[in-house]
Order: structure tokens, then sequence, then C-alpha cells
């Protein structure tokens, strides 16, 4: 049988089709998450920066408004009651009685923190730090997280405002006080705090001072420390003299400083607490000074 011949195979072309990709190429995608970032971060900066000015804006009206002012008492100044303040740091000075003359800074008018006072109903006590920029109102609620964003008006800010622990008495008459401010980036409220790591600075600042209407109290720093908020600094309750007098102890020999303070259990101690974290995630710098004295200034 002759064979069919076999016709030949017809040669179809294929023609590449590609599929039309809708979604944005690698490299745009890239620059439009970049510029999301660049905005937000802009945005938070300017948002910090913002809440940097209406912080400063706001204690200088306070100081303004009431007239906070200290001046550096010399052997010729007097207060508002005619009394004639020696210089300060504490000098171991006499008056003709033979009884030891206490030494502060000079606040312009004792008025100024009875106004205060009026106006703010948690407001506590002034606290000042001579030849620094720590000189702030301090508040007190009743807890410890209703200042940490509020200011003094009780707005909402970054910065927060300088408060007193809760547990602890407005006095601050006895035990350990502890005072808690945000360690912000441009120096303000406890920023400021970290330049005790410096052994000069150190030295140069060891007296704090707080006035309320009626009197003028003088702590000196007898210890200076970073730690975690694992370390229980801020204890306010002991069981007994012995107690406390083992933690205050504890609290001087954390320091980076030695001080020749003789800590007894009569002793009343301000604690100073701010964010500090350089070297731990919870990390914490932490002031401790000793009362000196309490002086009434009206």
């Amino acid at each position: 049988m002759q064979k069919r011949p076999e016709l030949p195979v017809k040669q179809t072309k294929k023609i590449s089709r590609k599929k039309k990709n809708n979604l944005p190429d690698f490299n745009s995608l890239v620059r439009a998450v970049a510029f999301v970032i660049m905005f937000c971060s802009l945005a938070v900066l300017s948002n910090y920066a913002s809440g940097y000015i209406e912080d400063i804006e706001l204690n200088q009206s306070i100081v303004d408004e009431f007239g906070i002012e200290f001046k550096p008492s010399d052997d010729k100044t007097t207060d508002d009651t005619g009394r004639e303040v020696p210089k300060y740091p504490i000098e171991d000075t006499e008056n003709d009685s033979g009884e030891q003359r206490f030494t502060y800074p000079v606040l312009s008018s004792i008025d100024s923190i009875k106004s205060l006072s009026e106006t703010y109903g948690d407001f506590v006590f002034w606290l000042y730090i001579d030849g620094t920029s720590i000189s702030y109102p301090v508040v007190q609620a009743a807890d410890n997280e209703y200042y940490l964003r509020k200011n003094i008006n009780g707005k909402t800010n970054l910065s927060g405002t300088v408060f007193l622990d809760y547990r602890n008495m407005p006095d601050m008459s006895y035990g350990n006080n502890i005072v808690y401010g945000h360690n912000m980036q441009n120096g303000t409220m406890f920023g400021t705090l970290k330049k005790y790591s410096t052994k000069s600075y150190y030295d140069k600042h060891r007296m704090i001072y707080t006035y309320t209407d009626t009197e003028v109290t003088a702590w000196k720093i007898f210890s200076v420390y970073e730690t975690t908020t694992d370390n229980y600094y801020i204890q306010t309750g002991f069981v007994n003299d012995d107690n406390y007098l083992e933690f205050i102890k504890g609290l001087q020999k954390s320091s980076m400083y030695a001080a020749d303070t003789e800590l007894t259990s009569d002793d009343v101690i301000l604690t100073l607490s701010t964010c500090h974290k350089y070297d731990y995630d919870n990390g914490r710098l932490v002031v401790h000074a000793e009362k000196v004295f309490t002086s009434a200034i009206a």
C-alpha cells in the first residue's frame, strides 16, 4: 500500500504577552515608605519642639507672674523680714546671741510662694538648686501618674510637672521624700541632673533648697548614682528606725562619690529621680540629700 504523504504542520507563532502589573515598582514603593517615615518623624520632632517651647514659656510666665527670683546672699543681704542672711552654702558662723546662722539664697518676695499656693491647689513647694537650671514649682496629686504628662494647669504636655510622691507628707517632715521629673533632652525639668555624674559639678552644687510660703529648707547631697527600676530606692514605709537607717545608709553606699555625711535614723531625706537610659532601658539617675535645716522666712 502506498503511504499517504504527510502534510506539513502549520507553524503557529507564539505571541509573548506581558501581564499588566498594576503594582508600583519596588523603588517607588521604597521612596513612598521613606517619605511617610520622614513626614511622621518631622511631625514628631515638631511636636516635641513646640512642647519644649510651650513648657519653657509656661515656667517663665509663672516666674514672671509670681515674682520668683533668687539672689545670692552676702553679709549685707537681708530677707523680707529684715534679717541679715550670710553667704551660702552653710558657714559655721554665729550671730551675737551665739546661735547658728543658717544660710540660703534669698527669695525676692516671700508673698510669691503664698500666691502660688492660692492659685494652684496641688502646689507644695518651690525647688531650687543655685547655679543650675532647676528652679520649678513642685506639685502633689493623689497618685504618681497624673502629672507625668500634664503641666501645672492640668493640660496634657510632654514634659509633665515636677511632682512629689503621693505617699509623702507635703511638708516632707520625715522619711524618704521622692521628687520626680522628666529627663528632657533640652535640659528642662530634671534634664540637667545627669551633670551630677561629673565630680566637679557635684562638688559645686551639693545644696538643694525648697521654699514654702513660710519657710525654707536646705538639703545637702550625699549620694548620686545610676540604677534601674529594679532597685526600690523610692521606699517610703519602714518597719522601725533600724530598718530606715539601714535603708538610707544603703543609699549612701550606692553613691559614685564618697561623702562624709553621718546619717542617723532621725535624718530626713530628699530624693530626686529621673529617667537615665544610657546604660539601661529602665535606667534612673538618682540624687539623695539630707535635710540640714529648716528656717522660718515669714
